[in-house]
This record gives C-alpha cells, structure tokens and sequence, in this order.
C-alpha cells in the first residue's frame, strides 16, 4: 500500500514539474515572439522613416510647393524692353518646360561663388527640362544650352518662388515676375490669410539689368 502510495506521489510530482516545465516553455516562447513581433514593428517603422519621412523633411522646397501647376514667370516690366512681356518661361509637373526669349548658354560659378549663365544667347524657346538642386537653384536644359533661375529669399527662411532673377557672368541679369494667373492666385491666398509673409527685396549678388 505504501509503495503505491509512493507511485502516486511520484507520479504527481512528476506530473506537475512537467506541467510546470511546460509552461515556462510557452512562456519563453511567447517572449521570443513577441520580441520577433516588437523587432519585425521596429524594422518597419525605420524603414517608412527613411523612405517617407525623411525625404520629406530634407526635400529642397522648389516651385511646386508655392504655386499650382503648370507654373509661368514672364519677365519684368522693363522701360528700356518693351516685348518683355513675350519673354517667358513655364514649368509644368513632370519636369518638362516651355520657353520663349529666354537666353541660354552654359553654367559658370562666379566669383563670388554663385552659378552664372555664360556665353548666352540672345534668346531662345521651345522645349526644355527643369530640376531644382540641392541649394534650391532652378536649372532649365535644352538642345539649345542651359539657364539657371534664383528665387527670392523668404521673409523668415526658405525660398520666395514669386521672383525669378536669371544671373548672367557679367554681371548682368534678368529678373521675372509670376504671370499673371500665378500673381492672381497668389493675391488670393494672402486674402485668404493662407500664404506666407510677402518675401522682401530678393537678396541677390549686385549686378546690372540686361537689356535684350
């Protein structure tokens, strides 16, 4: 009888230690799934990081972020140019462009430092590309040459897309100004109060006014 009694106690003992061994088993692997499933979460949170997030917040400003395409400047009022009304330039969203009197040549850094138009041309027009780099420079190609458009400064920081001056080598320029249904839905949104401060006076290099 004792020896039986003695099974049955083994047997329990046995069979608790078991259950017991059991459960610490599915314990751990319940921490290692949920580790797998906290590592898996943490992956993916930095990968939509790097390939939303960040390129958001880094993005150079261009165009596109003030005004609606397509885009058109047309150069500004000017006594001593009085076609420059026919002089213009437009973008549109896939990066292709439509120009008309717009002098071309090829790209120089100036001695201050800054990109130049060299060698241009008198004007030119048809079709063309159009990127902004990283320093937040519209560069415009065709078969015919290359330009480069600088914005105006914004009040506080960024870019004021609503001025274009297009810098020449010799220290000459060209400015432009938004035609007019870009000037029109710009005054719109400072009605509206949903623009930015108007931009002071651009802060360019000192230069000359090209007449062409």
């Amino acid at each position: 009888m004792k020896s039986a009694e003695c099974n049955t106690i083994q047997y329990s003992v046995l069979q608790l230690h078991s259950e017991a061994l059991w459960r610490d088993r599915v314990q751990v692997n319940k921490t290692v799934l949920w580790g797998v499933v906290g590592a898996g979460v943490a992956i993916f949170l930095v990968v939509i990081c790097a390939v939303l997030v960040i390129p958001a917040l880094t993005k150079t400003p261009g165009p596109g972020d003030q005004f609606e395409f397509p885009i058109s400047w047309q150069r500004s009022k000017d006594p001593d140019v009085p076609d420059a009304a026919n002089t213009t330039i437009e973008l549109y969203e896939d990066g292709t462009a439509q120009l008309s009197g717009i002098s071309l040549g090829h790209i120089e850094t100036s001695a201050d430092a800054r990109l130049c138009v060299a060698d241009a041309s008198e004007g030119d027009a048809g079709d063309a590309r159009w990127e902004v780099d990283d320093d937040g420079v519209l560069h415009v190609r065709s078969v015919d040459g290359e330009a480069v458009f600088l914005p105006g400064a914004g009040r506080f920081s960024g870019s004021d897309w609503s001025e274009l001056r297009e810098p020449f080598c010799d220290e000459t320029f060209v400015d432009f100004s938004p035609s007019r249904d870009e000037a029109e839905d710009a005054a719109a949104r400072r009605v509206r109060g949903s623009s930015s401060p108007m931009a002071p006076p651009m802060s360019f290099a000192p230069g000359t006014a090209r007449v062409c």
